[in-house]
């Protein structure tokens, strides 16, 4: 926990990844609360399987956010180090994004998800890119999904399936990986 605490507040690009922080106690609730300059945060592999609600509260400056759960293959020379780490998140607490205002691109393919609270979005009102392929949502999961249709109406307009965003329109990977 004093980890956190000793970054520097001006921090604005931090990549935890492959660093098992989610292992033993778990991540601390107000692990990220003084970076109030955050900008880009890397959680994949960290053998996350619950975060905390408020974990990413009052972080009204970050853009990109990654929590991405196990994508390295079995042939790559980091898998034997990397998979004990793969996040399995399971489940995500209706708040946890409630204040990422300026967040644009949100990695959270390749966990367990199986479904997605109500108003998941609604503090994210700027994502252009959401890739959820990869988890166990049913197949007839779409983009009018109580948990996906707040954030679809508030986007200007949805980029066709399998088409990368150009920040104009919501890339929403649901199934398959636009790039």
């Amino acid at each position: 926990q004093q980890f956190f605490h000793n970054l520097p507040s001006t921090l604005r690009l931090l990549d935890l990844s492959m660093s098992g922080l989610c292992s033993g106690e778990g991540l601390p609730e107000d692990a990220f609360a003084n970076l109030s300059e955050l900008a880009f945060l890397n959680l994949e592999y960290n053998s996350c399987r619950r975060l905390p609600r408020k974990l990413f509260h009052g972080l009204t400056t970050l853009r990109s956010l990654w929590l991405t759960g196990n994508h390295i293959e079995k042939d790559e020379e980091v898998y034997e180090s990397a998979e004990p780490l793969s996040n399995k998140l399971a489940w995500l607490h209706a708040d946890l994004f409630r204040d990422l205002r300026n967040l644009r691109v949100l990695l959270l393919h390749h966990n367990e998800l199986a479904t997605l609270p109500k108003g998941l979005f609604v503090g994210a009102p700027q994502l252009r890119v959401l890739k959820l392929a990869d988890n166990r949502f049913p197949r007839e999961m779409d983009a009018s999904t109580p948990a996906l249709a707040s954030l679809v109406a508030g986007a200007s307009l949805l980029c066709d399936p399998g088409v990368p965003s150009d920040g104009t329109c919501l890339q929403l990977d649901l199934h398959e990986d636009s790039g």
